[in-house]
């Protein structure tokens, strides 16, 4: 590949052209990103999202005060034993609070932005699920890594269950990774690193 990034460049350069104009011209005007929002209150993260709004950013992924709605706290007794990190995500607390921030989010700010959130691969599939459907009437324009890697075969399960965009493979190295998500379309944005 870079053999062949190396004769695209030449040949652009003798022809006196961008690339996009050998590969036929352009075919639009610019590409939309996304930038990330968080705050420590609902309140704060609108402020963020407006900010980015008035430099024309148009996506924005959305996180408020930790997850769960707080930031990761020590295990209550019962589940010590198994939080092999000292930290602990109340997975039910994270559910509501992130359904009730989307519902305040779209309250506040319309359905003229482009909203995304990151589950970060820390929920059991079958939360996930809910999630994503819950998610529904907030029209996110993606819900990332919803499941985590080991679980991958959930994904049929989740894609079947919800209309909410998926996005997944942060954390993907191989093709073999993300081949049948995209030959089987059970994501709608494949996340990997170059």
């Amino acid at each position: 590949s870079g053999v062949d990034m190396a004769l695209w460049d030449s040949k652009g350069k003798l022809a006196g052209m961008p690339l996009y104009q050998l590969f036929g011209g352009k075919v639009r005007a610019g590409v939309p990103i996304y930038r990330h929002a968080d705050g420590r209150d609902i309140a704060e993260l609108a402020d963020n999202i407006a900010r980015y709004r008035e430099q024309g950013i148009t996506h924005v992924r959305c996180q408020s005060g930790g997850y769960g709605g707080g930031a990761f706290g020590k295990p209550p007794a019962q589940a010590a034993a198994s939080a092999a990190d000292g930290v602990y995500l109340d997975a039910r607390k994270y559910l509501r609070d992130t359904v009730k921030l989307f519902d305040e989010l779209r309250s506040r700010l319309g359905f003229d932005v482009e909203l995304c959130h990151d589950v970060h691969e820390r929920l059991k599939p079958i939360d996930a699920i809910g999630l994503a459907r819950q998610l529904e009437p907030y029209e996110l324009f993606f819900l990332e890594d919803p499941i985590a890697l080991e679980d991958g075969e959930w994904l049929r399960q989740l894609r079947a269950q919800t209309r909410t965009p998926l996005a997944q493979g942060e954390l993907f190295n191989h093709p073999f990774e993300w081949r049948t998500l995209i030959a089987e379309r059970l994501v709608d944005f494949i996340c990997v690193h170059i």
